[in-house]
């Protein structure tokens, strides 16, 4: 497809690491044009995309590179990020140096310290002795862990939890709860069991059908056979 002008997301990758590796020319201009390179979110980056940054920026050649990144939020495998991201930036390049931040200036130390009691039990990490601590150790809050069979079950207990509290807390009004969900297709599920149990809900942000991958690729493929000469698509 790539004479016709059609290559996929991982061509996007592969392509220019191929470029890198085989051409000369073409790599000395990019590292030329790219003297200063920062990366957010190190640790959603999958191996590829390492390899494609260890060409770009080599360690013989001194570069200017930071990159920022906490392996304990390492959770889209699934995506194929590489859990030994870090690693491997240790081994592309051995001189760096290393900054730990290891403050927490967003969350209440009882969040903090459950979180902390999660990550400790992982089979590995890239830096096993880490803890995060509270930049302010005496905010109130706590943790409470529930348990439910699947996620079906999920809009329930967060309902129950919710009247609970306001059976608790007499004073309290509905603006006073938020309720966070892993994933885009599990709000409308909790939403809906929470306007069953007269809750009333104001969603932030709804997806729309559109927004699905697989919606996306069917509609990139229903183009594509319908105007061959659309190349966008």
């Amino acid at each position: 497809g790539l004479e016709r002008g059609l290559i996929t997301l991982d061509d996007y990758l592969w392509l220019p690491l191929r470029l890198l590796e085989e051409k000369d020319l073409p790599a000395s201009i990019l590292r030329d044009e790219s003297r200063h390179i920062v990366v957010d979110e190190f640790q959603d980056w999958n191996t590829t995309q390492i390899e494609l940054l260890a060409r770009l920026a080599p360690a013989k050649g001194n570069p200017d590179l930071c990159v920022v990144g906490d392996d304990d939020q390492a959770i889209y495998g699934f995506r194929g990020a590489d859990d030994r991201a870090f690693q491997r930036f240790r081994d592309h390049y051995p001189r760096h140096h290393q900054v730990e931040l290891t403050v927490n200036y967003r969350s209440a130390p009882a969040i903090i310290h459950a979180a902390n009691a999660v990550i400790q039990r992982a089979g590995s990490r890239f830096a096993p002795d880490k803890s995060i601590e509270p930049a302010d150790p005496k905010r109130v809050g706590t943790v409470e862990g529930v348990t439910v069979e699947d996620d079906g079950g999920l809009g329930t207990a967060v309902a129950a939890m919710i009247l609970a509290d306001r059976r608790d807390r007499a004073t309290s009004t509905w603006r006073d709860y938020a309720v966070l969900v892993r994933t885009n297709g599990m709000l409308d599920t909790v939403a809906r069991e929470l306007e069953a149990h007269d809750i009333p809900v104001s969603v932030r942000e709804r997806q729309s059908p559109l927004d699905d991958a697989a919606v996306q690729d069917l509609v990139a493929w229903m183009t594509l056979l319908t105007s061959p000469g659309d190349r966008p698509s």
